[in-house]
């Protein structure tokens, strides 16, 4: 959408906007009107959000700017009879007062025009005016002339006497201006949106008679080229305007990312607004740069790793600890919330002594498969309950400690829902903290729309919080996965991802990385060629100012024994042994896994943590 208005830049922020256009109208005969028969339009003022004025002035050399227009500027002016008509200015502009001439249609008292600028000659139908801000541009110089182009004002009037009407625009769009500093030196060339829940509306259409906004289909991620933004070593401050399309973002923040010519990832957290047309708003968020290392402030020790000798054979994706030596875990292969419990005793040492297993009644008696694969004890008065997240469904069910449903689940965004999710890659994880009231889950792998979201075999997954008190969703967060360490193609049995998520005290998480690879060939070349790696990352979502959470390595394994590899995919606290906070690690075998030359076997890691 090309626009000719020129602004004149008071200051570096917005306080307001006024200005008044006079048009003078001729009739289709060529004959001039009377000087009296005249069309006044005025914009509406813009103003910071925050803002405790709404100071009109339009040369206020501290806080504002004026419109003023350009040489032929074209506004076109709607009759239901006659459709648009064209004028333009007379003159070579640079004012807020000017004279428009055009041809078509004079006009009549007492009948109501509708008014749009720009006005390209294309328009027919003003009920269906369609803007598109996919072709803005952005410096990083605090021009606010990047948002111009993506200002569409409208405006309906009735005429008066002589056929003089007075229009009073308002803009459609609404204006952010981001404060943010580069800390490395480079050069930019784009900048990254990307929502924490809603898309982005970038288009859509405009009715200018009633005002009323159509928004059309929305956009995972915006890309906005820049005009190769160029930083310092010591980092640099831009100032960067951007136009929206009027939605509300509240409770939904944007992640801003900017990329530097060798790919590293810098990024902020943008607070979600509630973008009212008309208006302009604030965001000063520095970029961060991603981090998938560092130093992490939790230490973890390996202290054994047990067999568990138990009357059924396991595919166990999950444990927690319920009281005592009594753990949930789930079976995934089992019907309903595939709830089993396991009491587990370990010695001063930290080794496992006993393990016994329980199945209950309401697991016995179930029909529905599930798929469960996460699980998360919550403790209450009534003595708890346990939520199960499954892959089948991709639903995150309560159930009562003797494992029959509740009614009650967590309210899953849609776009974590079975239809939006990849199948087989869906709920794996589920964590609750008492202290903190929040649950925690992820997709295994991406969902439908991160999809082609990175391209280096990485994978951007959405951090899910839950509050308990009303089993809502929380804040959201995105996260990276590592690159995939093997070739899926060259894989018989293949798990890449999120596999489980444990939550702290402090409001940190440990997020459970695993990809699991069973090469095609033999069975000497299965047992001999399979790998598993598990990795452990701290992650700090209220700290961490970054649009992309940065991550800590907290703890790596390596399984590739020969016939004896091991599937780790589940996580929990155990007890305090020696003053000393344990935690475990339960093994998939995918029911002792095997055939005449080996099986896998249950295992239980134990891990102490600071």
């Amino acid at each position: 959408m090309k626009r000719g208005r020129r602004i004149i830049i008071a200051a570096l922020c917005i306080a307001a906007v006024s200005c008044t256009k006079e048009l003078r109208i001729f009739n289709p005969a060529g004959h001039r009107d009377k000087p009296s028969d005249k069309v006044t339009m005025s914009v509406d003022p813009v103003v910071f959000e925050d803002s405790g004025t709404r100071t009109q002035a339009s040369v206020d050399e501290l806080s504002g700017l004026s419109f003023t227009w350009s040489a032929k500027d074209t506004v076109g002016v709607y009759s239901p009879e006659g459709g648009f008509s064209r004028f333009t200015l007379s003159g070579e502009g640079n004012t807020g007062h000017a004279w428009f001439t055009g041809q078509g249609f004079s006009l009549e008292q007492g009948k109501t025009y509708s008014a749009l600028y720009p006005y390209d000659g294309g328009k027919s139908d003003p009920s269906a005016v369609h803007i598109s801000y996919l072709d803005r541009k952005v410096s990083g110089s605090d021009r606010i002339g990047d948002v111009i182009p993506f200002d569409p004002l409208y405006a309906s009037a009735q005429a008066g006497e002589l056929g003089g009407a007075d229009f009073q625009f308002r803009h459609l769009s609404a204006f952010a201006r981001l404060t943010t500093t580069i800390p490395e030196a480079d050069t930019y060339s784009y900048l990254e949106l990307v929502p924490t829940y809603d898309m982005i509306q970038d288009e859509g259409d405009l009715d200018i008679s009633s005002g009323i906004w159509t928004p059309g289909a929305g956009r995972n991620v915006t890309t906005v080229p820049m005009e190769g933004i160029k930083t310092s070593a010591n980092g640099e401050e831009a100032r960067i305007w951007l136009p929206f399309a009027p939605q509300d973002f509240r409770g939904n923040d944007i992640a801003a990312l900017m990329r530097d010519s060798k790919g590293k990832i810098y990024s902020s957290r943008l607070e979600g607004k509630n973008f009212e047309s008309g208006k302009a708003y604030r965001w000063n968020a520095p970029m961060v740069a991603y981090s998938a290392g560092g130093q992490s402030s939790i230490s973890v020790k390996e202290i054994s790793e047990n067999t568990l000798d138990l009357e059924i054979t396991g595919q166990f994706s999950a444990i927690t600890r319920v009281s005592g030596n009594r753990y949930a875990i789930v079976h995934d292969n089992y019907k309903g919330g595939g709830i089993v419990y396991l009491d587990l005793t370990l010695n001063n040492y930290g080794y496992l002594s006993s393990a016994t297993c329980e199945i209950p009644e309401g697991t016995k008696t179930a029909t529905n498969n599930r798929e469960p694969e996460g699980i998360a004890y919550v403790p209450s008065q009534t003595g708890g309950s346990l939520f199960v997240a499954a892959e089948g469904d991709q639903k995150i069910l309560e159930y009562s400690l003797e494992g029959y449903p509740t009614g009650r689940e967590l309210k899953v965004p849609e776009d974590m829902q079975r239809s939006s999710s990849v199948g087989n890659a869906g709920f794996e994880s589920l964590a609750y903290n008492d202290n903190t009231g929040l649950f925690w889950t992820t997709t295994e792998n991406t969902i439908k729309r991160d999809s082609g979201f990175t391209s280096d075999g990485s994978m951007l997954v959405r951090l899910q919080s839950f509050r308990n008190s009303d089993l809502c969703p929380g804040k959201r967060y995105l996260y990276l996965t590592d690159k995939a360490q093997t070739d899926k193609s060259t894989a018989n049995i293949y798990a890449f991802g999120i596999s489980d998520i444990l939550a702290m005290d402090d409001g940190k998480l440990l997020i459970m990385e695993r990809e699991a690879h069973i090469p095609n060939g033999s069975v000497i070349e299965m047992g001999l060629g399979t790998v598993v790696y598990v990795k452990l990352y701290e992650v700090d979502p209220e700290n961490d100012k970054g649009g992309i959470l940065s991550k800590r390595l907290v703890k790596s394994f390596k399984y590739d024994t020969a016939f004896a590899f091991s599937n780790y995919e589940g996580i929990g606290f155990g007890p305090v042994i020696g003053g000393k906070q344990t935690v475990l690690m339960i093994c998939d075998s995918q029911d002792h896994y095997g055939n005449s030359l080996f099986h896998l076997p249950d295992k239980i890691k134990v891990l102490t943590i600071n």
